[in-house]
């Protein structure tokens, strides 16, 4: 098994990336500057700005200083949070040189002492003076209780004298006075305790809720224009964005705009870390099996050959099996396993866990863990048909769970399954696995199963995979679902925990206001497969479990979810096709129409459509029937 915070992903050419970030930040003509690094989640942001922090920390005269942007998630003013933790890390760095900190022990006072003149005077706007001077009976009743929860909370820090000194002294005029004297004085800072660069590293800012993403950039543009200083900020670029136009819808411009210019004013220059491709991943996958494996001075070698391994050839893979072995003699009957299930997965994990190095380690984890339960009871499993059924629970959740289902009918050997690699290995263009109506001849003598798994041949990732090594359908897999037991379709906590542009999309789309919504289907036609999975997953789940009014609800989001991603329509047929019919919102079959009409998922829809015309429930039945007139009528 291997930990989160353990990982050989700093060997595969990211080495490029930190040195382009510390050649930025060493660079005087470009300070003051903000740097982004940005990538999707598990891209290996983190380890880039962790080795970038090494890398600056050999140079002399410099402070850098490493913070986590979800310290500030919970604080009420996240700006001022971060700017008093700034100055208080440097307190701390000042005092390792007594003469040093002597010198301006009395100016950093000044500093944070101008910090909480901000954090009260911002309380008092927030939440209205006269809380904050103890007369609530003052203020806007719809104020009084959260501000009576913050006075009482400044009260433990500042004295109550202290506290109306500040607000007094809290008029737009003098906060803006005070602003510029912090850059004025902050300089002088530096100067007096010869800080040639201070560097700020702020990683996991899009974990952040959007006001604390804002108030946290707003901090940094406090810093831009103090010379000497340099920020690099870690975060999906997505999720800021989207942060921006959530707190400034009134700019001029489109939205995208918004939230685009913002963030280029702000961030200077852009770094991005790409996901891993094929080869990539391979080498990925074999030094985490080498790591697992050999000891630690063989792995120090294998790592020291990777390190310098150079090729002009993006597609080259680092450390393939065949130089693994090279170092490993004579061979490890474990080491070989896992060099055996790379080069049977790696192409597929690739694209399916979107070249997400964390992803691709949890799904090695949650391999070997099942392994080691299957053993535990006594279970002949095999790890290549283990692997391939793993990436389905992965990557299509909704076609796992039907297989599990139509396998727990049939003794482990589904028909569907059968007839679906049939049509998938029969044909180049085994989407279309009817002509005419009538299934083809290669899919399968059962017409019946090549109708019911319509939708997985219509998904492009799923055909693939059937197609894929080794076939399952002479394979008895109630051992291989069994070992899921109640997990089915959540692949352990991997599948559970979304990432955070994921989770920000899945918060917007149920949100009951229409302009976050619109916000929610914007962002989602922006994420990857994996993310878009998951969010696909998180709603449907909600969905079986709603009934009238939320149903209409959740199944309308649903619906335009796909909408804006029409590779979800396989997996929606299939959702709606496993719904109770009573469940079904009387809405759903009309703008269901709209999405399959002219699709190769029509045919499917339509056999859907026939079944709600014939159901008990007599909306259903009434707007089935509308919208199959609306589906067959000529145009």
């Amino acid at each position: 098994m291997w930990s989160d915070n353990e990982s050989p992903i700093d060997l595969l050419r990211f080495n490029y990336l930190v040195l382009a970030v510390a050649r930025l930040v060493r660079d005087p003509g470009l300070r003051p500057v903000t740097i982004g690094v940005y990538g999707d989640w598990g891209s290996g942001k983190s380890t880039v700005m962790q080795l970038a922090q090494k890398e600056l920390e050999r140079d002399k005269a410099t402070i850098v200083l490493a913070f986590n942007g979800w310290l500030f998630k919970d604080f009420e003013d996240a700006k001022t949070a971060l700017m008093g933790t700034i100055l208080d890390a440097l307190q701390v760095e000042l005092k390792k040189n007594e003469t040093v900190y002597e010198k301006v022990k009395g100016r950093l006072a000044g500093l944070l002492r101008r910090v909480d003149v901000l954090h009260v005077a911002g309380m008092a706007i927030r939440y209205g003076a006269p809380l904050l001077l103890g007369m609530p009976q003052l203020a806007f009743a719809s104020a009084a209780k959260d501000g009576a929860e913050v006075a009482m909370d400044l009260a433990k820090e500042f004295d109550p004298g202290d506290i109306r000194s500040i607000v007094k002294e809290a008029t737009p005029r003098e906060i803006r006075r005070d602003i510029r004297e912090f850059r004025a004085e902050f300089t002088k800072l530096l100067d007096e305790a010869e800080i040639e660069k201070l560097v700020v590293l702020i990683d996991d800012l899009d974990r952040c809720l959007p006001d604390t993403i804002i108030e946290t950039l707003e901090a940094i543009k406090l810093f831009l224009f103090v010379p000497r200083t340099a920020f690099v900020v870690g975060a999906d670029e997505r999720l800021i964005q989207y942060a921006v136009r959530k707190n400034f819808p009134e700019l001029p411009g489109t939205e995208t705009e918004v939230g685009r210019d913002y963030l280029e004013k702000l961030v200077q220059i852009p770094v991005r870390v790409p996901p891993l491709g094929g080869s990539d991943v391979e080498s990925y996958m074999n030094l985490l099996f080498a790591q697992k494996h050999v000891d630690e001075d063989r792995f120090q070698k294998i790592c020291a050959d990777v390190a310098a391994f150079r090729s002009t050839d993006t597609t080259a893979v680092a450390f393939s099996a065949a130089k693994c072995r090279e170092h490993v003699q004579p061979p490890l009957a474990a080491l070989e396993e896992g060099l055996d299930l790379t080069s049977q997965t790696a192409s597929v994990l690739a694209p399916g866990l979107s070249g997400s190095p964390r992803r691709t380690k949890r799904f090695l984890n949650a391999l070997v863990l099942r392994m080691d339960m299957a053993a535990d009871r006594g279970l002949t499993v095999q790890r290549k048909v283990l692997a391939k059924l793993m990436l389905l629970e992965y990557i299509k959740p909704i076609f796992f769970r039907q297989l599990a289902r139509l396998q727990a009918e049939q003794e482990g050997k589904p028909t569907e399954l059968a007839a679906a690699e049939a049509a998938a290995r029969g044909r180049a263009d085994a989407g279309d696995v009817e002509t005419k109506g009538k299934p083809q001849p290669t899919a399968t003598k059962d017409a019946h199963a090549v109708s019911e798994v319509q939708p997985w041949l219509a998904d492009t990732w799923m055909r693939a995979w059937l197609a894929s090594e080794p076939a399952l359908s002479e394979t008895d897999l109630r051992s291989y679902f069994y070992i899921a037991h109640d997990d089915v379709g959540r692949f352990d906590a991997a599948r559970a925990q979304l990432s955070p542009v994921a989770r920000q999309t899945l918060t917007w789309l149920l949100d009951e206001g229409e302009p976050t919504q619109e916000q929610g289907l914007k962002l989602a036609s922006t994420v990857n497969a994996a993310d878009i999975t998951s969010v696909f997953d998180a709603l449907t789940q909600r969905v079986r479990g709603a009934e009238g009014e939320e149903a209409r609800v959740l199944q309308a989001v649903l619906l335009k979810l796909v909408e804006h991603r029409k590779d979800l329509l396989p997996q929606l047929v299939a959702v709606l096709g496993e719904l109770p019919e009573p469940r079904i919102a009387a809405a759903t079959p009309i703008t269901f129409v709209g999405l399959i009409r002219g699709d190769r998922m029509e045919t499917s829809g339509k056999a859907l459509l026939e079944r709600w015309m014939k159901s008990g429930t007599v909306k259903l039945t009434v707007a089935a029937k509308q919208a199959f007139e609306r589906l067959t009528q000529k145009a």
